[in-house]
């Protein structure tokens, strides 16, 4: 290839991209001179990196829940040894033994709503 071609392919990008930041800066001075407060805000957000872009494999996710998917997967690894849940085991009342539903019904009441389930599945 001939060099000269090389070099003036060269300057023609320069130049290119030359007039394309004074073109960017000279919008953008205009944007800033006219601007709102709101406008200023928005600008700003589109200067941010986008979260996507930040985490490993996001920038492929195209929605929020495949993206949200992709969080859990990078930050939380799966268990490799997950512990089994045991049923809770079921004894046998006797006779003597039965509780009223009154009774129960009276301790279940005494649980609190906001509270998750132990081990036993009880709250």
């Amino acid at each position: 290839m001939d060099p000269s071609i090389t070099q003036d392919a060269k300057e023609k990008k320069k130049t290119y991209q030359s007039n394309v930041k004074r073109a960017k800066a000279a919008h953008w001075r205009t944007f800033l001179k006219n601007a709102k407060k709101n406008d200023v805000c928005t600008a700003h957000q589109f200067t941010k990196k986008r979260l996507g872009v930040m985490v490993p494999g996001g920038h492929a996710q195209v929605s929020a829940s495949s993206l949200n998917e992709s969080i859990m997967q990078h930050l939380f690894l799966p268990n490799p040894r997950p512990v089994a849940l045991q049923p809770p085991a079921f004894v046998k009342l006797e006779e003597k033994d039965e509780v009223e539903e009154t009774k129960v019904s009276q301790a279940l009441q005494k649980c609190s709503n906001n509270s998750a389930p132990g081990p036993d599945q009880v709250p």
